[in-house]
């Protein structure tokens, strides 16, 4: 997040977007951090990326409408990105 501020990019950190279900509030995705307001940033600290996480990134992306975002995992020695479009 430190880097991107430095960078002179907007970052929101816990972002809370409504999840609809016709038109009704049916839930709140938290986004780990937003990028000037296009790109989520998903970051995880796990052995493996799974289908799982996947399908999270994808919910999200849907909710905001928006079309990209990266998975990020710093389990590993070096992180692994991930992008993920829709």
């Amino acid at each position: 997040m430190l880097e991107l501020q430095l960078a002179d990019l907007v970052v929101q950190t816990e972002k809370e977007v409504t999840i609809l279900y016709r038109e009704t509030e049916v839930g709140v995705h938290r986004l780990d951090l937003l990028v000037e307001g296009k790109i989520i940033v998903e970051l995880k600290t796990v052995e493996y990326v799974t289908k799982a996480h996947y399908a999270q990134v994808r919910s999200y992306l849907k909710a905001t409408q928006l079309r990209t975002a990266l998975l990020v995992n710093f389990a590993l020695d070096k992180a692994d990105f991930r992008r993920i479009e829709v």
